[in-house]
């Protein structure tokens, strides 16, 4: 009887920690990220792809990893769709295409969906077309901002640029304020609930 009482208590503690700290997010990066050269490799040097052309200079660090997390999870897919389910090409894509999903759930990209709808709706962001290198140079450059400021809490809120995104003014929209922008590895409430969850364990080892 001991033994279940244990597992009881135990399991409404582990219950209560992932209430306040979130389910840990485990690193979403894999070895996928290797092939990006021979994926580069096997195709045409002069294929073309297209992508949004999103400007580092007009939007805060992490709003800019929301947009292109966006952004590039979309081009992947596009690219995996014209190609053999069981080619070496489309293996790799699936598994870079994987990767973006699993970083999209880390940084709760649900969370900025109408920061995002607004940004591609509102902003006049035009398409470049790349080759191959670029576009899988930029897919990696993203990565590395999920990596560089990944568990980072941001205290300002995304908003849209005030200008032209390609004229890289960094001005942005007061008015015009959406979700947390705090990019962290799980869900976490404000800190006010830290204190309910607390008190919550404290009564149940009294009781036990």
């Amino acid at each position: 009887m001991e033994n279940l009482v244990t597992w009881i208590v135990t399991c409404i503690y582990l219950q209560l920690l992932f209430v306040c700290f979130g389910s840990p997010c485990r690193n979403p990066v894999t070895n996928a990220v290797n092939d990006i050269d021979k994926l580069v490799g096997n195709l045409p040097s002069d294929y073309i792809m297209h992508v949004k052309n999103i400007s580092r200079n007009s939007l805060s660090k992490h709003c800019w990893l929301y947009v292109m997390v966006y952004e590039m999870s979309e081009r992947l897919g596009e690219l995996s769709s014209k190609l053999s389910n069981t080619s070496q090409n489309y293996l790799i894509l699936d598994s870079l295409s994987l990767i973006f999903r699993e970083i999209r759930n880390c940084i709760k990209l649900t969370d900025q969906q109408d920061f995002l709808d607004d940004y591609f709706e509102f902003q006049t962001v035009p398409e470049m077309t790349l080759y191959p290198k670029n576009f899988f140079n930029l897919v990696t450059e993203t990565i590395a901002v999920f990596r560089e400021i990944n568990n980072t809490h941001f205290d300002d809120m995304c908003t849209l640029p005030t200008s032209d995104p390609r004229a890289g003014d960094s001005t942005t929209k007061g008015s015009v304020q959406y979700a947390s922008s705090k990019l962290k590895n799980g869900s976490r409430p404000g800190e006010y609930n830290f204190t309910v969850y607390v008190y919550v364990i404290v009564v149940l080892m009294w009781t036990f």
